[in-house]
Parts: C-alpha cells; sequence; structure tokens
C-alpha cells in the first residue's frame, strides 16, 4: 500500500503474482525477439522458472505454463464462505417489515429469504425457480423435493439437482403463489392487453 493514499486497497498476492508474470512474459518475448532466448530462465539475466498447471477438460488434459520467479508472494489461502447463521437469518426476517412499503414487498421479501434458508441456494438459482416447479414438488407425497438450476457447472450444460424441502414451507410458498403473485401478474396482463389496444 502506498502510504501517500492510505485509502488505495492493498493489491491481493495472486494479482501480484500475476503482474509480476506478465511482465516475464513480456521480458521473455524480448529476449527472444533479440535473439537472447537465455535472457529469462533458470540461469538466465533475469533468473525464472517456467511452471505448469493441469486442467481436466471434458475430452483431454489443459495444460497450462506460467513464469514463476522466487520473489513472488506466496498465494494466500482461499478465503472460507460459510452459510449465514440462524441469528442473522431471523434478523433479515424481522427488519422485512421495515423497508417493505406495500403487504406484496412484504411477503415477496419473506418467501425469498424463506428459499434461500431452506434450500441454501445462491441468489441467482432461486431467481431461476419456476412456479411450475413449486407444484411439482408439492404433489409429490413422499418427501418433497425442489427442482433447482445450478449455477456453478462445467462445460456449459445447463443442470439441475433436487433439494428436500418440507409441506408446510412449500404450502407457505404455494399461499403466496396464489394470494398475492397471481393478483400482480393479473393487473401487470391486463395493463399490457390495455396498452396493445392504445
Amino acid at each position: 500500500m502506498d502510504p501517500r493514499k492510505p485509502e488505495q486497497r492493498k493489491r491481493r498476492a495472486a494479482h501480484v503474482a500475476n503482474i509480476g508474470r506478465t511482465c516475464l512474459g513480456f521480458l521473455g518475448f524480448v529476449g527472444e525477439l533479440y535473439l537472447e532466448p537465455s535472457f529469462v530462465g533458470a540461469a538466465g539475466t533475469i533468473r525464472a522458472e517456467t511452471k505448469e498447471f493441469k486442467l481436466a477438460g471434458q475430452r483431454k488434459q489443459i495444460v497450462h505454463t506460467y513464469w514463476h520467479h522466487h520473489s513472488f508472494p506466496n498465494p494466500e489461502p482461499p478465503t472460507r464462505r460459510l452459510p449465514i447463521n440462524s441469528t442473522n437469518i431471523a434478523k433479515l426476517i424481522e427488519v422485512i417489515p421495515d423497508v417493505s412499503t406495500t403487504t406484496y414487498q412484504r411477503r415477496r421479501r419473506f418467501i425469498l429469504v424463506k428459499l434461500l434458508e431452506i434450500t441454501g441456494a445462491r441468489r441467482v438459482e432461486i431467481a431461476n425457480i419456476r412456479v411450475e416447479d413449486i407444484y411439482n414438488a408439492r404433489k409429490m407425497k413422499q418427501e418433497p423435493v425442489l427442482k433447482v438450476f445450478t449455477a456453478k457447472r462445467s462445460g456449459g450444460r445447463e443442470e439441475y439437482r433436487y433439494l428436500p424441502v418440507s409441506k408446510m414451507d412449500l404450502e407457505l410458498i404455494v399461499n403466496f403463489i396464489e394470494k398475492f403473485r397471481h393478483r400482480i401478474i393479473k393487473k401487470t396482463i391486463v395493463a399490457l392487453v390495455t396498452w396493445a389496444i392504445c
């Protein structure tokens, strides 16, 4: 961190190493351009070494090569994201009435927090749950499961997983769909048809 700019964020170790690798790659290119292939290397003017890491692709293994220098910082340990505890979930639910202006908003926000809590899914995954998925889960007689889109997937394939949900929670969601959401959808359709006619 620059002491003259205390508000400036410190670069992470991985970012510093990436800048260093880019610089070494450029200097290696300069060495080859001026016919000095040993300009950057294990015994070169600039002492650095090449390393590789392998990625498992769909059909074959992909090998990436990168430069490394002894002065590069060690990678920081990965940041662990822990699930939200029950106390914080209760606080979220408690604040909903204070930040909502209508009954519909209150119910919708409560259902969204409830879905996040009971499924453990990501926000984008919750946003992709369809009304049809809720009703399909509700039809199951024993141990209902909810179809949820998987955001983190390999190879760009569309994947889904099935998460267990209680019948009581499903009834809560269905109640919102039929009593609150249905009314809003109906109003929206009427407004669109009126606008189209005009």
